[in-house]
Formats: structure tokens, sequence, C-alpha cells
């Protein structure tokens, strides 16, 4: 393949030099290749808010995120937007005084206003989900856990508007 490549660059760079170079790059990446998840802006995130690992906030908030990869939400948001609205509807479940910071607008480069049509999207649709789909038991099984909060138990409430969130 490197044969390929050298020769659909006019043989500018030779075999050696390209393989070189791949060694090269994914030494200074730390050999990490993989878009970022879900889960890893909401960890990042959680970090941000100084999140212990066993917090209700953190147990919900990876719930939520878990719940969305069931629904269109997945597919229609980007992971990072995701997690900020899987945080804001977690932070709005277990009643945290401040739902959306500066410190997360600055961390994610979305305001509150940006997660406005995800988050109520999110809302309506895990409510969808955890209602219509018994396969994911799972995923509530895991949740029911002393280890993991019980959040499962709480509940996501249905945002009918972000205008809710907003007077909260």
């Amino acid at each position: 393949r490197a044969n390929d490549i050298s020769f659909c660059a006019d043989n500018w760079f030779n075999v050696d030099q390209l393989n070189d170079t791949e060694d090269y790059i994914l030494q200074k990446l730390g050999w990490k290749l993989a878009y970022p998840t879900t889960l890893d802006f909401v960890n990042s995130y959680a970090q941000v808010l100084g999140l212990a690992n066993d917090s209700m906030s953190l147990m919900m908030m990876r719930y939520i995120a878990e719940l969305a990869l069931q629904s269109s939400v997945y597919l229609a948001y980007k992971p990072s937007m995701i997690a900020a609205c899987a945080t804001v509807v977690a932070r709005f479940c277990v009643q945290d005084y401040e739902i959306w910071t500066e410190a997360l607008e600055l961390e994610t480069n979305y305001s509150f206003q940006d997660l406005a049509d995800c988050t109520t999207e999110l809302s309506r649709l895990l409510d969808e989900v955890r209602s219509t789909m018994p396969d994911l038991i799972m995923i509530s099984k895991r949740y029911r856990k002393v280890s993991r909060r019980n959040v499962a138990h709480f509940g996501s409430p249905v945002l009918p508007s972000f205008a809710t969130l907003t007077a909260y």
C-alpha cells in the first residue's frame, strides 16, 4: 500500500520515508486515533464541574447518554452536543442549582441557548425510549444498582420547551 501512495505522489516520497512519517505522526498522537465518544465528553464535562466519579449527577449524565445512543438524537447531533444536553437534563433531574455553568460554556463552546433543540428533543425521546423499548432493560438494570446511585429510578423529565429550563 505504501507503494501505491508513493506512486500517487509521483514517487516524491519512497516507501521508507512514508513509513517513517506514519510512525512519527502516530507517536505524536500517542496512537489515539479514535473519535471521542459521547461518554468521553460526559467525563470531560464532569471533570470541569468537579464531580466525583460516584456522584449522582455524573451517574445521571452517563445514564442519559447511554439511553441517547438508542434514539435518533444520536444520529442528529454531535457527541459533544449530546453530552452537553445530557449534562443539562441530568443536572435538572437531580436539581443541581446551576444547570449550565460558565466553565462548561468555555469548555464546550456551546451557549445555554445553543443546547435548546437537542435538549428538548433528548428529553422527549428519552421518555419514549424508556417507555417503549423493552430491549433497554439492561441499561436501566445497570443504572438501578447502588454503585450507580440508582439513577434509573429518577426518570427523566419531559421538557415541553427550553423555556422550562431557562425559568429554572
